[in-house]
């Protein structure tokens, strides 16, 4: 029976991740790359009774990995967001936070952002689920205002075995822009992120988790939309 609800559980991941690629197939002349990113946090807590959170992550990506595209340099991009939190209770905290993100290729732009965020985690027996609804704030070099998005992402992980130092893990994550800036972004769908992969737990403060992640960019006319196939490796430590 175990087994059997675990199998359920990958199979209605797995159909999420298929359903949400379904729903955002572009046409034949969407671009598509090879990427990896490597995402490394670090979260824990300040004091004040456990109260007040500390966030921290270091994102380094690389694309043209199957060398299908015309740069020349693999290493295509580096996000850095730390955030500050606090605990409401158990399964409810709200953060604020600053990203730098910088784009080296194929041309090079920085991107600053201030976001705020709700954060509910809950665990239903064996499935642990998060959502994480986020607001962005987006200081884009070239723009000629501040854009502002909004973002949710759905995450599901259920353990495999009885010593439950693996689990299997999916999320999607949806993106909406919620004005028009000059030259881009516009209004309206951004982009959707869906994942599927294996977290392998070390012990209560540090795990990682490696699997497959379909990014869809909605892009302006006239220029094509994308698709980013992701091999994603996280490492997570807690204290």
């Amino acid at each position: 029976m175990k087994r059997i609800r675990a199998l359920q559980v990958l199979g209605s991941l797995a159909f999420a991740i298929l359903l949400s690629a379904a729903h955002a197939a572009p046409g034949p002349e969407a671009v598509n790359d090879l990427q990896a990113w490597q995402v490394i946090t670090l979260r824990t807590s300040l004091g004040a009774g456990h109260r007040i959170l500390a966030y921290m992550e270091a994102q380094p990506r690389e694309g043209n990995l199957d060398g299908s595209g015309s740069r020349k340099d693999d290493f295509s991009a580096l996000l850095l967001r730390p955030a500050l939190g606090y605990r409401v209770n158990r399964h409810v905290s709200i953060w604020q936070g600053y990203a730098w993100y910088s784009f080296f290729t194929p041309a090079s732009f920085h991107e600053n952002r201030l976001f705020q965020q709700l954060l509910i985690e809950n665990d239903f027996k064996k499935l642990s689920m998060v959502n994480r609804t986020r607001l962005e704030e987006r200081f884009i070099e070239g723009r000629d205002r501040t854009a502002v998005r909004l973002r949710h992402m759905l995450r599901l992980a259920y353990p495999i075995g009885k010593s439950k130092k693996w689990s299997i893990v999916g999320y999607d994550e949806f993106f909406v822009n919620l004005n028009s800036v000059n030259p881009s972004p516009s209004a309206g769908f951004d982009q959707n992120r869906a994942f599927l992969g294996i977290n392998r737990k070390f012990n209560n403060h540090v795990n990682a988790e490696l699997g497959y992640q379909n990014q869809y960019v909605g892009v302006d006319n006239p220029f094509p939309d994308r698709i980013n196939h992701i091999i994603l490796f996280a490492l997570n430590i807690s204290r």
